[in-house]
Order: structure tokens, then C-alpha cells, then sequence
């Protein structure tokens, strides 16, 4: 009877069903129907107020902080129904109840609830109190929780107690427009909502920061835990935001369940990679743990790499469905007893790229949300609307928002190889096939194979995923795929180095020296007069012939069948070439007719008739012809200077 008595307050308290949004001041939400406002403005008026409580009665805080002398014990000798506590402002920064710390047991909660059936609780910060900012014990029922702030709670922020078995406690609670913080981090045994056998709770439109139990042996304090028996919870339009698991429906392997039937459906998950501030032992976002029949429906959740999988279930965890999330983990049965659970059109490559800001925790799909998202999601009873309260439509997308717009065309991705062997004369093929188009579209890929560098080499059926050549010159030759897909394209390279099987060319740096005893040496000139040099190439070839040309000379020589050496060059045109090093290329033709092209580098140096040392005697000089235009030169700028008046005015 009490629950079907519950189940009619419920109406009255929630007679409108509110869009969801990130957590700001809830839309102005009506008093309880039927209530009468009691008006207080100082903690000794507000302690009288709640300890004399009665049906129908609405207590109002005026705007102010309310450093608490105790515990707002509602805790009338029999049940009271349809009553509340609320600011008079509907902003909850405008009303706070601060308690003496989270580790001061002076104050031990907020606000404690019993014996009540139908209680608004709204409009209120709630603050550094040592156990719980509300607990609601297991003979209160239909308790909303309404445009709250909870911060720094030294255990469960929201605490609906245990009747003592599995199955009995607090039921049909909402919690909406509440927001969960730590300022740091949690403690070593907190929650954000933690309910024990409580049935038909819904908790939509929160957010959560840092909702974490932080100790050293990793535990893990789920920012939503319903559990202990209880039942038919709808978690829905919240966001999480560094959270080491967001969702907990059911803990522990028990006898009846610990949690059954409900839906977790559009909410948003964000965490940072690694451990953040007030994360220490990171874990899947949501936990389906000895939970039969229970839905988990279009979430997006983003975990940066922190843990490998977003969901997980597990133990008795039986008929269950896993559908439209959008992750970048996986979704994991982790066996001990699931069976008859389905999973369908989950994503688990999710990219933060493809959301509006996915590090403030908005995971609105944006124009860079591909194809595989956009319209793919399966229609489900269950999700008629998004996160923010939009209809899904006959072709939902995946994931907790619904985007309206033109998904973002995914680029396609070259790929290019080629096959054969690479010899002269041989036919190989230039292949694209493993290029890909993630979305297939807007066209179908468009092939084009290009040659950037290297001996020419014509390219047939250049259009096509599959060309050929057929090269006729040693060389290295690169060639360019670029596919295109109608909207965007992409390129790969494949470099090809061609031989000759029975031509080896030493491919060393030569040194060409050129005598020139006409001029003094200098670093720096260039040989202006012409000269020559010469150039020795070491060759070996089974052909029956090869001829060597080189293109700054002249010259060559031929070789038998089998034999190996060296053919010299005469080069004639180093005129206007400076010392140092230079590049030039050798063209090799075998009987086989094909000319081989092989690039090479030489340095260039110059000697001249100039040397100095010791002669007979001890040491004297000797000079070629060229040295005789500066010893003159000398002379005859010395002998000027010593000619030169002297000037007197210096005496």
C-alpha cells in the first residue's frame, strides 16, 4: 500500500516533465501542490521549523548562509506527507547550509528524512557536512531532489539507507538538476547517489565532478550506485565528468539480485587520460553487475585511454541490452553467470574530434561526426529523445545527442604498393586496392597514379586501383597514388628501385684532377681556359658488350662477355667548373639495348706548379712560371715605399 500511495504522490510532485540540459539552475519549478510556506531567515528558526514539521508544510529559506547548529533532523513521530524544504530565491548559490567540515562530526548531515512520504527538497547549496548532505531512511519514500548543489560530503552526497535486507529502502526518489562536486577530491568511502534496495528511482539532468573514493587500495566508488536490491532505475541526461565509473546498476553477485530491470540511456561520460585531479584508479564508466534486464541505450562516453572498456557486466546479469553507445572502449561481458544479453550498433573507436568539447564534458555530436554515427543508430521504444530532449526520429543517430545537421564527409586513405620484380625490362603493376573510403561516399573512390621522380616511365590504365609500368632504366622511380572520393582526396607514395641483374656500376665518389700550370692556385677560381681530366668507372657486367658515356666528357670503352674493370672517361668540358664537389651521370648501354642511367658525385681539384720546400743549401724557394708575376710584384711595391719623402712636420 505504501508504495502504491507512493507512486500517486510521485504524480503530484513531478507534474511536468522537464528537457534535459547541463547542469545549471533548474527551470522555476512550482511548490507542491496543496503546501503552505513556512518563511525563516536564521538557523535557530529553521531548527524550529523542522523539528515541528507537519503535512503540507513548505519550509522556505530566505536568501543567506546557514552556518548549521545541527542536523535538519525531519524526523516526525509519525509519517508526515507532502512537505519540503526549498530556497526562496531558486538559485541554490543564494542559500547554502554549511556544516563544520568533512571531517568534523559536529554536523553530520544536511538534512536527514524519516518517517516521510512526499518531500521536495530544492533550491539549495549543501555543503561540508561530515556523513551525508540528505539521507533519506528506508520508512521515506517519493523524496525529489531538485536544483541542488552537494559539495565536499565527507561519504555519499545523496544516502538512501537499508532497511536491513535486500530489497527494502527508500523508493521512487528523484534527483534532477543536482549538482555533484568534490573541490578536490573525495574521500575513502563516498558516492554521489547511493541507494540500497530502493525501486523506481530516477536520477536525469545531473552533473558530477570528481565523484570519486579516493584510498589506497583502489576501490572504486561509482558516482551512482543503486544496489542492494534494488530495482527499475532510469539514469538518464546526466554528465559525468571524471569519474572513475559513472554508473553502477548492482555491485556485488547476491541472492536475490542486486539490482534489476531499468535503463541507462543518454548520458554524457568524460574523462581525462591518465589520472587526473581526484582520480586515482580510473575504471569502466559503467558497470551492469548482477543487473537482469537491464537496458544501457544511446551513452557517449569518452575515456581518453584511462581503462579499455566503457561497459561492462557481469555475475547474473541476464536479458540485458547494449545498444547505440557511442565509446572509445569496448563493451565487455565479463562472464560468472551473464547469459541472453544483446549487443548492437555500439561504436568503440569513438574520436573526441567528433564532438562540439568533449574536455568540458559536452559530447554534442559536431559537423565532424562521420557517417558510421549520423543515422546509424537502430529505432528502440526505450529512446524517443536525446540528451537534450529532442526527438530521435525514424533514423536515431548513435550515441547520447541527436545531430541535426550534414555529417562531415570522413576522407578516404590511400594506399600504394606495387608487384613484381623490379629489373629492367620487366612489366610491374602499381597497386591501390587497399585504399579505403571510411564512409563510402559522397562517390565512389576515383584512382590516379602520377610519377613524381626518376627515369620516365609511361604509366598504363593511370585511372585504375591497378597500373602497370614497365621501366628501361636503372634508377629509383617514385610514383603517386591520389584518391578521391568526391569530396575529399588522399595520396601515398611507393618508391621503386630499378636494376639491371647483370650490371653492377660502382657507384663511389671519383676524384677528377685537372693540371693546370698556367695560373697561381686559388680555392675559389674556375677553370676558364678549358683543360681536361679524366674519370675512372669501375664496371662489371655478364652482358657481351657495355658501353660508358658520361655527360661532362667524352670517352668509354667497351667489355667482353664476363669480364670486369674499369672503363676511363676523358672529360672535356670542366671549363667554368670550381673545385669542389659535383654531380654528373653515367649512361651504361648493354647489348640488351637498354641504357642505364646511374647518378654519381666526383670532386674537382685543380693543381698547379707551385710548391714550396727545402732546396740544397737549407731551405730556399722554388717557384713555377706562375710564381713569377708575385715576386716582382713584391719587389717593386718595396723599393715605392723607400722611395717615398719623407715628411718633416712629424719633428
Amino acid at each position: 500500500m505504501l508504495k502504491t500511495t507512493a507512486t500517486l504522490l510521485l504524480g503530484i510532485l513531478c507534474a511536468c516533465t522537464l528537457a534535459a540540459k547541463d547542469w545549471a539552475s533548474g527551470p522555476a519549478l512550482p511548490d507542491p501542490s496543496g503546501t503552505t510556506r513556512v518563511n525563516v531567515s536564521s538557523d535557530a528558526q529553521l531548527q524550529t521549523a523542522v523539528s515541528n514539521i507537519a503535512s503540507n508544510q513548505l519550509i522556505v529559506l530566505a536568501a543567506g548562509t546557514y552556518n548549521l547548529s545541527n542536523t535538519c533532523w525531519f524526523n516526525p513521530s509519525s509519517t508526515v506527507t507532502n512537505v519540503g524544504i526549498r530556497g526562496a530565491t531558486g538559485n541554490p548559490d543564494d542559500v547554502v547550509l554549511k556544516g563544520a567540515g568533512m571531517t568534523n562530526s559536529s554536523i553530520q548531515h544536511g538534512i536527514w528524512v524519516g518517517k516521510v512520504n512526499g518531500m521536495l527538497i530544492a533550491d539549495l547549496t549543501i555543503k561540508e557536512v561530515y556523513y551525508h548532505p540528505v539521507q533519506v531512511t528506508t520508512d521515506s519514500s517519493n523524496v525529489h531532489f531538485y536544483n541542488l548543489k552537494l559539495i565536499d560530503a565527507g561519504e555519499q552526497f545523496i544516502k538512501g539507507s537499508s532497511g536491513g535486507s535486500p530489497g527494502t529502502g527508500s523508493d521512487y526518489g528523484i534527483v534532477e538538476y543536482c549538482y555533484f562536486a568534490y573541490t578536490t577530491q573525495g574521500t575513502d568511502y563516498t558516492n554521489g547517489v547511493d541507494v540500497h534496495g530502493g525501486a523506481g528511482w530516477i536520477i536525469r539532468n545531473n552533473y558530477f565532478l570528481r565523484t570519486n573514493l579516493i584510498d589506497s587500495t583502489g576501490a572504486i566508488g561509482p558516482a551512482i550506485l543503486m544496489w542492494n536490491g534494488s530495482s527499475d532505475t532510469i539514469v538518464e541526461g546526466n554528465t559525468f565528468i571524471n569519474c572513475e565509473c559513472a554508473i553502477a546498476l548492482g555491485l556485488i553477485q547476491r541472492t536475490p539480485n542486486d539490482h534489476s530491470g531499468g535503463i541507462v540511456r543518454n548520458n554524457f561520460i568524460y574523462r581525462e587520460s591518465g589520472t587526473p585531479q581526484g582520480v586515482d584508479s580510473p575504471d569502466a564508466s559503467i558497470w551492469i553487475w548482477d543487473s537482469p534486464g537491464t537496458k544501457v541505450l544511446n551513452n557517449t562516453i569518452i575515456q581518453n585511454g584511462s581503462y579499455a572498456s566503457a561497459v561492462e557486466y557481469r555475475f547474473d546479469t541476464t536479458g540485458g541490452e547494449f545498444r547505440n553507445n557511442l565509446c572509445d572502449g569496448t563493451v565487455l561481458d565479463r562472464g560468472s553467470g551473464t547469459s541472453g544479453n544483446v549487443e548492437s550498433n555500439n561504436i568503440t573507436n569513438a574520436q573526441t574530434g567528433w564532438f562540439v568539447n568533449a574536455a568540458t564534458g559536452d559530447l554534442r555530436l559536431s559537423a565532424s561526426a562521420p557517417a558510421s554515427v549520423i543515422d546509424a543508430g537502430v529505432v528502440h521504444a526505450n529512446v524517443t529523445d536525446d540528451y537534450d530532449g529532442n526527438a530521435r526520429g525514424s533514423n536515431p543517430d548513435i550515441g547520447a545527442h541527436e545531430y541535426n545537421g550534414t555529417p562531415a564527409n570522413q576522407p578516404p586513405v590511400a594506399s600504394a604498393t606495387f608487384s613484381g620484380t623490379p629489373n629492367v625490362g620487366n612489366t610491374l603493376t602499381l597497386d591501390g586496392s587497399a585504399s579505403s573510403d571510411p564512409d563510402s561516399g559522397p562517390s565512389a573512390l576515383a584512382y590516379a597514379w602520377s610519377q613524381l621522380s626518376g627515369p620516365t616511365a609511361a604509366i598504363s590504365s593511370a585511372n585504375s586501383a591497378g597500373a602497370s609500368i614497365t621501366p628501361t632504366t636503372v634508377g629509383s622511380y617514385v610514383f603517386r597514388l591520389t584518391v578521391d572520393d568526391g569530396a575529399d582526396t588522399d595520396t601515398d607514395d611507393v618508391t621503386i628501385n630499378v636494376t639491371d641483374p647483370a650490371l653492377t656500376i660502382d657507384t663511389s665518389t671519383w676524384a677528377l684532377t685537372v693540371t693546370d700550370a698556367g695560373l697561381p692556385g686559388s680555392s675559389t677560381r674556375t677553370l676558364t681556359y678549358g683543360g681536361s681530366g679524366t674519370l675512372t668507372v669501375s664496371v662489371s657486367s655478364s652482358e657481351t658488350w657495355l658501353a660508358v658515356s658520361f655527360d661532362n666528357g667524352s670517352g668509354g670503352g667497351t667489355l667482353t662477355a664476363g669480364a670486369s674493370g674499369t672503363i676511363t672517361a676523358t672529360v672535356s668540358s670542366v671549363a667554368g667548373l670550381s673545385k669542389g664537389t659535383h654531380s654528373a651521370t653515367i649512361t651504361v648501354t648493354g647489348n640488351d639495348g637498354a641504357s642505364h642511367q646511374v647518378q654519381i658525385s666526383f670532386s674537382l681539384n685543380y693543381t698547379d706548379n707551385f710548391s714550396s720546400g727545402g732546396g740544397s743549401g737549407g731551405g730556399g724557394c722554388q717557384a713555377d712560371h706562375g710564381s713569377a708575376f708575385i715576386l716582382p710584384l713584391l719587389v717593386l711595391s718595396l723599393l715605392a715605399v723607400l722611395a717615398r719623402p719623407r715628411d718633416h712636420r712629424a719633428s
